[in-house]
């Protein structure tokens, strides 16, 4: 095979692998996403709220989004697909209906022109020509609407829960099934929407018209101007104030769709809107996204007795058999006393049952030797303890096999990071750390500066050398061509002058270029400096 075959058959391979995995990543999660926003909220009517609390009814709606789980996917949904395209639908034949009103106007118009029999007979030809053309493409719409809304529907319906699917039970038979599916003829792929928040801002508050709001949440008004903001989830409030307790009402909108899908209530004091927030951002959750439960069954494999589970930071002292979780992101961690604690966060999609068997292993803590070059004095931080160090001597911190990543202060203030990998974690073995104690944010600023300051000077120093390369070029042209009065001695001044310019760029470009490697060696000062074993 020829050089030139083998870079072609590369190049194929290469396109086909990128081809599969950005149908993959579509596959996945939906371009769109779905975009959660909030309004201030409203007090009930007859109430005229003071100054803390208009400012509770404009703070608690971005308390709430703040407290809506980071990371969170919209799980499949055929109804909101369905009004996605009806909404898209009925916008396109929209716009058709205009242009088929403005082609038999102006097709109409032709009858009272200054047009011949035959001029006006080939422009009425060509205007009912046009209108049917516009005609035809709203019979596509209609029945391409209704075509893709059955497939919604029937793919719905005929849907299969995982769990159920004895083909997705392995990993491999589930990756076979991706594979099968990857050339599926089909438009409609049920993909997560990833959720985020309304100009990616959780403190910006959707304001919209006044005729929206007349018109009512589930009007066409306010669908059209909320799809046209790229809102997908909008949550309303109404705060009805007794004494010093109150009550908040939260709806959930849905759009395109115009519809309300949940309310939501919560009573709590007015000195404690953090945790009605947090109340209401629990309920809000599992509606936004169109959670469907999980089954979590939990198995200790050997070890202590007394293991105390944590889901989501929420303790389990009683580890039950099957935990009932909403679909979405949980931590889920383990610990015992006298064992490492083991946990992870997973992404639990819905109407599936999982199994998680957890084996502790126990902890054997031993002590190793830290020396600092230098032999400063300070605080040593590592697994979770600090350890005062002396001048002139060595530090001991327990350590328990794992890697250790840790921080050392002096008495200055000045403080660095460190990390000990794994198979230098042992006992009676001496790691060497040099540390360079000084301000790293200092530092990289100053280089920074220098960085910035390098590259003006560069950019400064291309003026002048464009400029007196044109003079040059019109010169030495003038000479070579006898246009002018430019002699030879003038041709080589402007040579020589342009040769100096360039001279002095390409040493500006040499400046900004060190400066650059120095801004970013300086960058990496900050990671942790790994530590090296001492041999005695």
């Amino acid at each position: 095979m020829t050089k030139y075959n083998s870079v072609r058959l590369a190049a194929a391979v290469s396109l086909i692998l990128s081809f599969f995995s950005v149908r993959g990543a579509f596959a996945a999660e939906s371009d769109t996403g779905w975009v959660l926003a909030a309004r201030k909220f409203e007090f009930t009517a007859g109430y005229t709220p003071d100054s803390v609390l208009d400012t509770a009814a404009a703070e608690l709606p971005s308390s709430i989004l703040e407290k809506v789980n980071s990371g969170l996917f919209r799980n499949p949904n055929p109804d909101d697909m369905i009004e996605r395209r009806q909404y898209e639908s009925r916008k396109e034949r929209y716009s058709l209906y205009l242009q088929l009103v403005n082609a038999v106007k102006k097709r109409d118009s032709y009858v009272t022109g200054n047009y011949t029999e035959r001029q006006l007979a080939e422009k009425i030809k060509e205007a009912e020509k046009t209108a049917a053309g516009i005609k035809e493409k709203i019979d596509e719409n209609i029945s391409l609407l209704a075509e893709e809304t059955a497939e919604i529907e029937r793919r719905r319906d005929s849907r299969p829960a995982d769990h159920d699917d004895p083909s997705l039970s392995t990993e491999r038979s589930r990756f076979s099934s991706m594979f099968r599916n990857m050339f599926s003829s089909g438009n409609f792929v049920f993909s997560a929407d990833r959720v985020s928040f309304y100009r990616d801002d959780v403190n910006t508050l959707y304001q919209p018209s006044d005729r929206a709001v007349r018109a009512g949440y589930t009007s066409g008004i306010f669908e059209t101007e909320a799809v046209n903001a790229g809102i997908n989830s909008l949550l309303t409030g109404t705060i009805s104030v007794f004494d010093e307790y109150l009550m908040v009402t939260v709806e959930l909108y849905t759009y395109p769709g115009a519809r309300r899908t949940a309310v939501f209530s919560e009573v709590g004091s007015i000195d404690g809107l953090d945790l009605i927030a947090a109340s209401l951002a629990s309920q809000i959750t599992p509606e936004v996204s169109n959670s469907m439960e999980v089954s979590v069954s939990v198995r200790i494999g050997g070890g202590p007795e007394d293991v105390r589970m944590y889901v989501d930071s929420v303790p389990y002292r009683d580890i039950p058999e099957r935990l009932v979780l909403d679909s979405g992101v949980h931590s889920i961690q383990f610990s015992a006393d006298g064992y490492v604690t083991a946990g992870t966060s997973y992404f639990f999609s819905g109407n599936r049952t999982y199994e998680i068997e957890v084996t502790l292993e126990p902890a054997v803590d031993s002590v190793m030797k830290i020396e600092i070059a230098g032999n400063p004095a300070g605080i040593l931080f590592a697994n979770g303890a600090s350890y005062q160090t002396e001048e002139n001597q060595a530090s001991e911190i327990v350590i328990n096999g794992n890697p250790v990543l840790g921080q050392f202060m002096d008495r200055n203030g000045q403080s660095a990071f460190f990390y000990i990998p794994e198979n230098i974690v042992q006992e009676n073995i001496t790691a060497g750390l040099n540390l360079r104690m000084f301000s790293k944010s200092d530092y990289i600023e100053k280089r920074r500066r220098r960085m910035y300051t390098s590259y003006s000077i560069f950019i400064c120093s291309l003026i002048p050398a464009f400029c007196i390369y044109g003079g040059y070029y019109n010169n030495v042209y003038a000479y070579n061509s006898g246009f002018g009065n430019v002699t030879y001695e003038d041709a080589i001044k402007w040579q020589t002058a342009f040769g100096i310019s360039a001279g002095v760029s390409a040493g500006c470009a040499l400046f900004w270029v060190y400066e650059l490697v120095r801004y970013l060696y300086a960058a990496d000062s900050i990671l942790p400096e790994n530590a090296s074993v001492i041999s005695r």
